[in-house]
């Protein structure tokens, strides 16, 4: 039986999870959430200039909850609030799969480097964008093992997901345009000829 690498938890196909778990240094937190609040969203996020990205987010935990049945007794107390990020993401292929999350975290460093300079500024240890190998390394290690990770199409990109919705869009407007119209040959004509332009 073949026994599971590091990471395979967080795997399924070519996507894979990444959840990344940073200390927030001391007096930097108020300024980090204000941040945080003030990042864009949709085509305003910087995460929309990861194209491998489906859903990702930054969030800060302050305490841990500690009133599900079970909890520990004394409940444990954080040493400073943490930053947590998560992403779920999918590579174009099973070759740039097998490099993640190293080859996602140095996309991070390049395509988003004033973001991840800003937001990871604010946490213990931060070695900054403009050190390559430092800046992956320290991600890396902040890296938390997923257990159990999900996906619904564990091989389809961002852009094919687009690209469906898209089509999806396209086809809904035609059956609102065209609802009512009696003549079947028409309405074929018609349909074969505005399909034909849905895709590439």
């Amino acid at each position: 039986m073949k026994r599971p690498r590091r990471g395979d938890g967080s795997r399924s196909g070519s996507s894979y999870a990444v959840t990344l778990l940073t200390p927030i240094q001391r007096g930097a937190e108020a300024r980090l959430a204000e941040h945080l609040r003030g990042l864009g969203i949709g085509a305003e996020s910087p995460l929309a200039r990861l194209p491998s990205v489906h859903f990702a987010r930054w969030l800060m935990i302050d305490q841990l909850r500690s009133d599900w049945p079970g909890a520990p007794s004394p409940p444990p107390r954080l040493n400073s609030q943490y930053l947590l990020f998560t992403a779920s993401l999918t590579a174009p292929g099973p070759r740039e799969a097998e490099r993640l999350p190293g080859a996602f975290l140095d996309e991070l460093r390049t395509r988003i480097p004033a973001a991840a300079d800003a937001i990871w500024g604010h946490c213990v240890g931060y070695p900054g964008t403009s050190e390559p190998e430092a800046f992956v390394r320290y991600l890396a290690a902040s890296q938390l093992e997923t257990s159990l990770f999900h996906v619904g199409y564990a091989d389809v990109t961002v852009d094919e997901v687009r690209h469906a919705l898209g089509v999806r869009d396209k086809l809904v407007a035609f059956a609102r345009d065209h609802q009512g119209q009696q003549d079947m040959a028409e309405l074929q004509r018609a349909y074969l000829g505005e399909s034909a332009t849905w895709s590439p």
